[in-house]
């Protein structure tokens, strides 16, 4: 499992737990829980932004992840937007 698919998971994960005791509880509300903008967060959940080193601390740090559990992720992850993006050549 590479470490964008670990964030995703964790990111999930703890938005289940949370829907589960208040099935209301928003992206956007999520997105301030992490301290984030809602639509990064949407992004990331949606597979259309990478999670950079940076975003990667942020979210464990806002989440409590353990430290030793977010360092072995965090080396994975790169310092810059390195998703491969699909290109839409009708849109050139």
């Amino acid at each position: 499992m590479n470490a964008q698919t670990e964030v995703l998971n964790i990111l999930n994960q703890e938005l289940t737990r949370i829907r589960a005791r208040n099935p209301d509880f928003s992206l956007r509300a999520y997105a301030k829980k992490l301290k984030m903008p809602p639509s990064g967060l949407s992004g990331i959940l949606s597979g259309k932004l990478p999670v950079t080193k940076r975003t990667g601390q942020k979210i464990f740090e806002q989440l409590c992840i353990d430290p030793a559990r977010s360092a072995k992720i965090l080396k994975f992850l790169d310092n810059k937007n390195s998703l491969k993006t699909n290109i839409n050549p009708k849109a050139a």
